[in-house]
């Protein structure tokens, strides 16, 4: 039997990722995936996070942004904006006041408010 260790656990969850994401399509889900993982050298533990939405519905972070972005003047949900050669779009906000935001491969990274407002004004500029 193999030892259960981090990085077995690394090289395995690409393929759990892709199976789940087969079973949430089958289910009509927007999302099944591996969350955090826990090991010890006999077993292991994955979290997991299923997300579903109502047709025409926005999840819990994208509506949180939107009842906030008014007052801190900040771009639209799915405004676009550049950083680091990379190209995202903002997805919604963590009850920290984080912003998240989607790359263009699908995967999520947050992001201060301040910085968000910034590159997004100058991404309108260089549209305009």
């Amino acid at each position: 039997m193999a030892e259960i260790t981090k990085a077995l656990l690394r090289a395995i969850r690409p393929e759990i990722d892709a199976a789940l994401k087969e079973v949430a399509k089958r289910h009509g889900l927007k999302s099944l995936t591996c969350g955090h993982a826990r090991y010890d050298p006999h077993a292991g533990t994955f979290s997991m996070k299923v997300e579903g939405l109502a047709d025409g519905a926005i999840g819990k972070e994208a509506s949180l942004y939107n009842a906030e972005r008014a007052g801190m003047q900040l771009p639209p949900l799915g405004a676009t904006f550049s950083s680091g050669g990379h190209v995202y779009a903002v997805a919604g906000m963590k009850r920290s006041g984080k912003i998240l935001a989607a790359r263009t491969d699908g995967k999520m990274y947050i992001f201060d408010k301040t910085i968000v407002r910034l590159l997004a004004q100058e991404a309108a500029k260089v549209a305009a």
